[in-house]
This record gives C-alpha cells, structure tokens and sequence, in this order.
C-alpha cells in the first residue's frame, strides 16, 4: 500500500540504482518503500558478493534485455522498434545468431482484448506476430501457445488466422443451452444490467438533453437514500458516482462547459421540480436543499489529470473524501476499468461499434450488490441515433448478436509497404552474416522470403504472395544500393548514415546515397503530417514534396 515514484529529496521512492549482478554497470532496482514489507530494499551476503533484493520487477529496458525475466508484459510498438535495439533478441534466448545455451524461446503468447486488434492495427500486427513467431522457432526453438481473450467476438477463426496463421479454439464452447455452458451459468435470481434510451425530440439542443439527464441522475440518489428501506448490503453508493462515457471528443469538450456554468441551476430547476431535497445531512439529522457536485473529474488521453489517479479514486465510496461525484470518460475506460463499486452510466452518442458499446457499458455492474443502470442519450440529428433509439428494445435484447466482425489484412499493399521493410530489418540484423548491410540481408534473404510467403499462403491467396514478393523484391533492390561504408543499420545521432529512416522522418538534407528502408516507430500513427502554408492569393507560390525522398521538381500552383 506504499506509495512509489514521487520525488523524495534527490531520489524517487522505491527506486534504486545498484550494481548489477553479472556484468559492469547499473541498472534500476524496485523496492517498497515501507520498512516493514518483505519487498524493502535489502542487501544479501553471498558467496563474497553483495546483491541488492527487493520487488522481483524488471521496469527499464536495458534491465529486461540484459537480465530476460519469465514473465514480459509490453506493447506491440515496443516490438515494432526492435529494429533500434536488436538487444531484445535475448528475450527470445538467441544472441549472435544462436539460441544461448541453456535458454527456450517464450511458449506462451497472452493478447488481452482481441476485438481491439483490428483495423490498421490489426494488420500491421499481422506481420508482426509472423516475425515473433519466427525468432521462436530459430534454432531449434518451438512455436509458441497462443491464447486471446475477449468479451466480444464474431469471425474470431479468420481474424486469428490472419493475426497468426492458425486455425482458433472457442473456451468455453458453446453448449446445449444458451444458459449453461458448463463453463458458465446464467443467474436468473440476480437483477441483470438495465438500458435505459433517451431521446427527445422538440425545441431542445442536445446539450440541453444531455445536462437534464446528467442532473435529474445526480439529483435523485440522495432523494432515494432517504426512502431507502434499511437492509444489510443495501446502499445507494453504487449509483453516486455517474460515469459519462463520450464517443467523440466534441460532445465531451460542449458538454463540459455546460455543466461548468449550468449544472448547479439545472440541479435547482430538478429540486424544484420533484419537491425532494438531496442536500447532505447537516448535524441536525435534517437533509440540505440541493447537492453539491465537486467538479467533474477526466479519464481521456487529453486529460491534465493524473489518470491512474483518478482510477484509483473512483472506489473511494460515498461518505468518505475524495469520492467523484462525476466522471467524464472516453474510449480509454473501454478496457482495465475494473471498479465494483460503480452502478451507473451515462453513454453520450450512440458508439460506432457495437463490441465498443458491450465492452464500455461492461466496466459497471461488476458487483452483485450493484446492478447496472445504463442511460444512453441519443441524439434526434443523428440518423444512426435515431435508428438505434427506434429498435432499442430488440437490439438490446440480443445485445451480442449485433457485434461486427473483425477486418485484419496484414497482406495488402498499403500493410506490407509498413510492415515489410520493418520485419525485413529486424530479422536480417538478427540472423543475417556479413560485414555489411547488404551482405546481411543476402545472407538471409532466402529464409525471409519463405517466412513471408508461408504466412501470405495461409491467410491469403494468390494475390496476397504476389503482393509479397514485389514489395520483399522492392526491398531488396534497395538494399543492393548501399556502398560498402558508410552506412549504418540505424544510429540516432548520424540519421544521414542511417538506412532505416522511420515513417514520418523527412530524409537529411546532407543525405546523398538514395538507399533506405521505412520502418515503424509505432503501429498507431505512421503517415506523416501535412503542413500546411497560406500565402497572398496575389502570389504564386511554390509546392515541395513533404518527404524530400522523392523526386525534386516543384510544382506551381495558385
């Protein structure tokens, strides 16, 4: 329960440098602040050395390569950047081309939230899984078990098939009735999440609608605590705190001033309305006119706000300080939100998908002494909101049959033209002979072709290994560019000695040798931004390509 990283003096709480056990140097040691936990920082005498104890944790990335730990969590962007850092071969117990003696390659694969794996995302990771799954099996070593999770599925064996080129298992599997797999059994006797649609059509803005909603839900809380009939469990604490899920950022940012400048008069408009008090409880025993709503707090990646701290205070309960009031949130609390205690939900603007609006309205509800009230506003502007409102009770009485199926293409032109280059890189560096660039990709270069056309013939067709071989041909001619010296794989400091120039980097203006690969630096953003110039319509001005890699004639334009 100790507090660690905030700054204590000239160091951070919990964390340590210390010498490394094999090896020179340091690296960073985790540890429990508290005296009196059995993770303290710690020195152990033995066999003439000393060696520092304290959380069996590995945080920095120097630290996790130099020492592999059993057990690795991490991001597929740090996987795509292994072109910078070929360290992280060690992970998989090879070094210098060899499997290091006494050392196994990673057997089990864990994805979480395989719905989100998708889109663009899902096939730049296409590829991406195929070259883990090929540093696995080097020299000897053996594919890895592969086990996704989700709450929502539909197609799962063709998205599994295009993520890692194999046929999918379904846990549990389905059983004879719908109710009872086996695995899992309905509860009839516990009350089950409740949809609530809103709607209104008339005069109003949607903002408007949006405040009265929000207001009439902060209002009657306390109004029903008063009527409560008093029972061990009963509470009213599940549905004080109102979480407000927003599908877009716009109607967050509108929203927020209005509840800013307008909350408190709506609030007394509710009072007024309904003739009940949901004030505190003064000393007296006798309840206050009207309650008093702290501010709003944020989980959004724009946030100012500390978001684990907040996380964190969403299960402090009513009656105690700190407790939100009001939580205005995002896509980011479509997973790892994980509070019991919250009841309640406010989803403004009908989700664009399906599986998003399973998993979001998913994150209450998770206690059996809070069942789920989830309050979703529509808006009458909206086509898809009105239509979603108009079929609301069958929609949600077969919830999961709406859930779209997944699109993953790791093998289609625009995929392979940032993935290729980026595999190619990664694997030649690794398992490539030679004392220059082009010696290691030749030396490879056999090897990566069957590895990239196995995979394009289980997930795809014809087309897809014809789409392969031209872009793996494109790579390769310009790899045949690259002069005995200088270039280097990739250096940060001499980017025009680089041959790997990530997605985005204009090419050095100093560069004079045409060769390079494009490689990722993150799975999520790869294109590179527009700049935009605005110039005197009197003038003529000049267009340059952004890139600087392509050709150099200007084109006029007015």
């Amino acid at each position: 329960g100790s507090a660690m990283g905030h700054p204590v003096g000239r160091s951070i709480a919990g964390y340590t440098a210390v010498s490394r056990v094999t090896g020179s140097g340091k690296r960073v040691l985790a540890s429990c602040p508290d005296p009196t936990c059995d993770f303290h920082l710690r020195e152990l005498r033995i066999r003439n050395k000393t060696l520092s104890r304290g959380l069996p944790v590995l945080e920095v990335d120097d630290d996790v390569y130099e020492t592999p730990p059993d057990f690795v969590i991490g991001t597929i962007d740090k996987v795509a950047m292994m072109w910078s850092q070929t360290r992280a071969q060690r992970l998989f117990g090879i070094k210098e081309r060899t499997r290091i003696a006494g050392t196994r390659p990673p057997a089990l694969f864990i994805q979480d939230e395989l719905h989100l794996i998708t889109g663009p995302l899902g096939s730049l990771n296409g590829a991406i899984e195929m070259m883990l799954e090929e540093l696995c099996q080097a020299d000897g070593g053996r594919a890895p078990l592969m086990v996704a999770s989700t709450a929502t599925t539909r197609n799962y064996q063709a998205q599994i098939r295009a993520l890692y080129g194999r046929s999918a298992q379904l846990v549990p599997p389905p059983g004879l009735d719908i109710g009872d797999s086996f695995f899992s059994v309905v509860d009839h006797h516990q009350p089950s999440r409740t949809y609530v649609g809103v709607c209104s059509s008339g005069g109003f803005t949607a903002s408007s609608v949006q405040l009265a909603v929000l207001s009439t839900l902060a209002h009657f809380p306390p109004v029903l605590e008063n009527r409560m009939v008093t029972q061990p469990g009963l509470t009213i604490d599940p549905y004080w705190t109102n979480v407000c899920f927003f599908s877009s950022r716009a109607s967050l940012g509108s929203l927020t001033s209005l509840v800013e400048s307008k909350m408190k008069s709506q609030l007394y408009l509710v009072r007024r309305a309904s003739g009940a008090r949901s004030g505190t409880i003064d000393g007296e025993g006798e309840r206050q006119p009207q309650r008093w709503m702290r501010p709003p707090r944020e989980i959004t990646a724009t946030s100012s706000e500390n978001v684990s701290a907040v996380l964190a205070d969403l299960s402090i309960p009513v009656g105690d300080p700190g407790c939100i009031d009001l939580c205005f949130a995002t896509s980011m609390i479509e997973v790892g939100l994980d509070v019991s205690r919250l009841g309640l939900m406010t989803v403004i603007g009908q989700p664009k998908a399906s599986s998003q609006y399973i998993q979001v309205t998913g994150r209450v509800g998770r206690s059996r002494g809070a069942p789920a009230l989830v309050v979703d506003v529509l808006g009458t502007r909206t086509p898809r909101d009105r239509s979603h409102y108009e079929h609301f009770g069958s929609f949600h009485r077969r919830l999961y049959a709406s859930v779209e199926g997944a699109s993953v293409t790791p093998f289609t032109e625009p995929a392979l033209e940032r993935t290729a280059p980026t595999v190619a890189a990664i694997l030649s560096q690794i398992f490539g002979d030679g004392a220059t660039i082009s010696e290691q990709v030749d030396s490879y270069w056999d090897r990566l072709t069957e590895v990239f056309v196995d995979r394009a013939t289980r997930c795809g067709d014809a087309r897809s290994v014809s789409i392969v071989r031209n872009q793996l041909g494109r790579l390769r001619r310009a790899s045949k560019l690259v002069p005995h010296k200088p270039l280097v794989w990739s250096d940060w400091s001499r980017p025009a000695d680089s041959f790997l120039v990530p997605f985005g980097n204009q090419l050095p203006p100093d560069r004079l040798i045409p060769a390079y690969w494009r490689v990722l630096t993150s799975t999520r953003s790869v294109d590179p931004d527009a700049v935009g110039f605005l110039h005197d319509p009197g003038i003529q001005a000049k267009a340059v390509p952004a890139e600087g890699d392509g050709g150099h004639d200007e084109e006029d334009f007015m």
